[in-house]
């Protein structure tokens, strides 16, 4: 299995400097008073990401790869870069959202402000909706915790422990069942096979489904597996991080939020959505 080698560190010191960044106020020992970012440098010629000049990177490459650049400080490898855009287009759009909804009314609102409209609907992206894949990385991260070999037993034990300790704490099981995709989310099998061809379906990926699976038997109903529970495995399996998952989340769900910003300048639907939250208030009040 291929694991990206990347630092996955995006957050770390990173090399761009410029005065406006420091603190005039603060007596300072001058060779401290830059801050500095590896991301970026530039100057009055010239822009670099992590050392790749833009103007060459805007010929040569394209967006996935420049973003694996950016947050993980190398290019991914063909397999890489094709599970990375297939996390993205997966999280692309999922319909009338809270949290497009939340864009949509945002620009009703504030119909100058189309940032403040994609900020808004970002911001409704937590551990419930949007940003569940790293909340159940996490929790697969954690059921993990001691098995060594790895086999099915072993998985098929830390899954029913897994289940046993959240049914008994009355928790719910992240990245298991679906309010919508009641039969089995469509996305999941598909994002499995995509990862199985890149290198990527591994460990993880079948503790995931075993969850499931111990779900459903414990419950008596069936409990599928969501493509958000899907996902928290294969970012394990790449060798990423649980905040992985969510940026990835994010990052792809951007274009979506502005489409539908977009279309609410055009086509709005947010007025009349207020309405009929007023007139179901209203008929609630009167009864």
């Amino acid at each position: 299995m291929t694991r990206f080698a990347g630092s996955f560190m995006p957050w770390r010191a990173i090399h761009v400097s410029h005065p406006i960044y420091t603190d005039r106020a603060a007596p300072v020992h001058k060779e401290h008073r830059m801050i500095r970012s590896k991301v970026c440098t530039l100057d009055g010629d010239d822009i670099y990401i992590r050392g790749h000049d833009l103007l060459d990177l805007t010929e040569e490459r394209d967006y996935v790869d420049v973003f694996c650049l950016q947050a993980f400080g190398e290019f991914p490898s063909p397999p890489m870069k094709r599970m990375v855009n297939a996390l993205l287009v997966s999280v692309a759009d999922h319909g009338l959202t809270p949290s497009v909804m939340a864009a949509r009314f945002t620009l009703y609102g504030s119909p100058e402000a189309m940032q403040g409209a994609v900020a808004a609907g970002l911001l409704g992206g937590g551990d419930r909706l949007l940003g569940t894949i790293s909340t159940a990385a996490e929790m697969l991260q954690a059921a993990a915790r001691g098995l060594e070999e790895w086999t099915d037993d072993d998985i098929a034990h830390a899954a029913a422990k897994l289940v046993t300790q959240y049914r008994e704490s009355k928790k719910r099981i992240p990245g298991i069942g679906h309010m919508i995709h009641v039969n089995g989310d469509p996305r999941s099998t598909r994002m499995f096979n995509i990862a199985k061809s890149c290198g990527y379906y591994g460990n993880y990926c079948k503790l995931a489904i075993a969850v499931a699976e111990e779900a459903s038997r414990q419950t008596g109903r069936f409990m599928p597996l969501n493509a958000p529970g899907a996902k928290a495995g294969i970012i394990l399996d790449m060798g990423l991080p649980p905040s992985a998952g969510r940026a990835f989340n994010l990052l792809g769900r951007t274009g979506g939020l502005l489409a539908h910003v977009l279309e609410e300048q055009q086509e709005p639907i947010a007025a009349d959505a207020w309405k009929m939250l007023r007139d179901a208030a209203a008929q609630a009040d009167g009864a």
